[in-house]
């Protein structure tokens, strides 16, 4: 039976964006392993019928030691399990995990770059961020490698620095949704419009810009239109603090929610 690792920073991430993908490759006859951080989803995702290991990883950390740790462990697992094919979610599994995989001579990668962030966004490139595509360049130069991406400014990114070739690149409009769940319903005919931003309340998602454009429309629409902001915070050192987020948010017209499971029953609102 074949095997495929899927590697990403969180177990949550992983139900949230790839368990679909998973789950089908299972059900082609695959033996699925699902590397990633245990937040306490773990039984969520055996449920499934899917295999785990824990992954020692700092998802927006840059200590040495745990960088070092985490590319050591993934580079045993690859040694011993052998898989077939490992399929890389996020910067950080992509660039320890990719070089993991070639030093092993694993078979077949696939990376999906998610979002490569704010150290990708500021402009002039840190010597961190060349660091970081010196070693992609390097992990990426191999045979049977594919490279998905979902916005052009990250895959011009990656192929002006020569870090993969056009013929590797894949190009998709997002994660998915499944339409059987995320089903139409009728727009409902009440009072207030809501209007929801759902993600993790980080700066760079846009939640500022919302708030603001919400401030400009205040004294024409408060009554008339709540603005919900539905997500938890982040451990980016960047990322909006929760004290910064209750006082932009005055619980009515603006609301932060923080972390939700009913997104599809706030969406039928």
């Amino acid at each position: 039976m074949k095997k495929l690792f899927i590697v990403v920073n969180h177990d949550w991430f992983f139900l949230s964006h790839r368990q679909e993908v998973a789950v089908a490759v299972k059900n082609a006859g695959w033996d699925v392993t699902i590397v990633c951080c245990n937040t306490g989803r773990f039984n969520d995702i055996h449920a499934l019928g899917l295999k785990t290991i824990d992954l020692p990883i700092n998802a927006t950390g840059m200590n040495p030691r745990e960088e070092r740790k985490t590319f050591s462990f993934l580079r045993k697992i690859y040694k011993k399990e052998k898989p077939d094919i490992v399929h890389h979610v996020g910067l950080k599994t992509i660039l320890w995990g990719g070089l993991a995989a070639k030093l092993t001579k694993v078979n077949g990668v696939v990376n999906a770059v998610s979002g490569l962030g704010v150290m990708f966004s500021e402009g002039k490139l840190s010597l961190t961020a060349r660091g970081i595509l010196s070693v992609l360049r390097f992990s990426h130069n191999r045979k049977k490698i594919r490279v998905i991406f979902q916005n052009h400014d990250d895959e011009a990114l990656f192929l002006n620095n020569r870090v993969t070739k056009p013929e590797n690149v894949v190009f998709i409009k997002g994660s998915g949704v499944d339409l059987n769940k995320f089903a139409y319903v009728p727009v409902p005919d009440t009072s207030p419009i809501k209007v929801m931003f759902t993600g993790r309340m980080v700066k760079e998602k846009g939640v500022i810009d919302l708030i603001e454009a919400a401030e400009k429309l205040r004294k024409e629409y408060e009554g008339k239109v709540e603005f919900l902001l539905c997500g938890k915070l982040s451990d980016n050192p960047k990322a909006m603090k929760r004290e910064e987020l209750e006082l932009l948010c005055d619980g009515k017209y603006i609301q932060w929610l923080g972390h939700r499971d009913d997104i599809k029953d706030l969406l039928g609102q």
